[in-house]
């Protein structure tokens, strides 16, 4: 699955593809975009379906509800790698193929914009 932000005039196919390409070789549950400033973007995204409905029912479990929760709540449950924005190349990962991703809470996405 792919996740595209509405207001990204620059995204291109080709970062597009980067993500999917990445997501394909394996190991990670989703390949989020991030930005020059090192901040994940959730909203740049290609994530398997399997390991995001495992989360989102979790999270729902948990919670009762999704609406309103922040997006690192779901990433944070997720095995992560990243590609930078620029250029489309990839950046170091923070993520451990096999383990979730913990990474300190940015961004103001929340579940209600998935």
């Amino acid at each position: 699955m792919v996740v595209v932000s509405a207001d990204l005039p620059f995204l291109d196919e080709a970062a597009v593809r980067g993500l999917l390409a990445r997501l394909a070789e394996g190991g990670v549950d989703a390949v989020l975009a991030r930005d020059a400033e090192g901040r994940d973007q959730p909203l740049v995204g290609a994530y398997l379906r399997a390991p995001l409905v495992r989360a989102l029912a979790e999270i729902r479990a948990e919670e009762g509800e999704l609406a309103g929760l922040p997006l690192r709540r779901l990433t944070s449950r997720l095995t992560l790698d990243h590609l930078a924005e620029e250029r489309g190349a990839r950046s170091p990962s923070t993520a451990t193929p096999g383990r979730t991703s913990r990474r300190p809470a940015r961004g103001s996405g929340s579940m209600d914009t998935c």
